[in-house]
Order: structure tokens, then sequence, then C-alpha cells
């Protein structure tokens, strides 16, 4: 018995290059019935706290970026995923 897909996680940069892969993800939706989640990771710059650089410096500008990525990538779901159900979140900082 095959197992029935029911999300599709979709990771995007938010470059050209991720409508491409949008619109992949948005076929496979279709086709499956399936929702997308859409993510964005946006770095936490926390490598940089030894570079003599304020933390507090570091969080502001770490939140300026997450503030702009949330806008952008409202506006990227709201563009590219119109005929699916999807939903977008941006995550911060990366696993190594």
């Amino acid at each position: 018995m095959a197992k029935e897909i029911k999300k599709i996680l979709c990771a995007v940069d938010l470059s050209d290059h991720s409508k491409e892969v949008a619109a992949y993800a948005v076929l496979l939706a279709k086709g499956l019935g399936a929702s997308v989640l859409v993510v964005y990771t946006a770095p936490s710059l926390s490598q940089y706290v030894g570079f003599h650089v304020p933390p507090n410096t570091i969080e502001n500008f770490v939140g300026e970026i997450v503030t702009g990525a949330e806008k952008s990538m409202e506006a990227f779901v709201a563009e590219n995923f119109t005929s699916v159900e999807d939903r977008g979140q941006v995550r911060i900082g990366y696993d190594a």
C-alpha cells in the first residue's frame, strides 16, 4: 500500500531560482492534493559575536533581516502559490 503525501516542504532562498522550485512544488501539490510549507532560513549571525561587535547590534540586524524576509516571503507565497494550500515560514539559523 502506497503512502499518501499530504504535505510538501519547499525550501527557498527567495532568489529568482526559487520561482522554478515553487512551480515544481505547486505541480506536485496539485497532482497529489497536498499542501505546501514554504521555508526560508535567515542567518543567525551568531558566528560574529567574537568580532567585537556588540551583541545587541547583531540582534537588531538579525531582527531587521527576519522582518524583511517575512515581508518577502509573504509576497513570494502570494505570487507563486495561489492555486494550492500553502503556508510560508521564516526560520533563523543554520544547523551545522
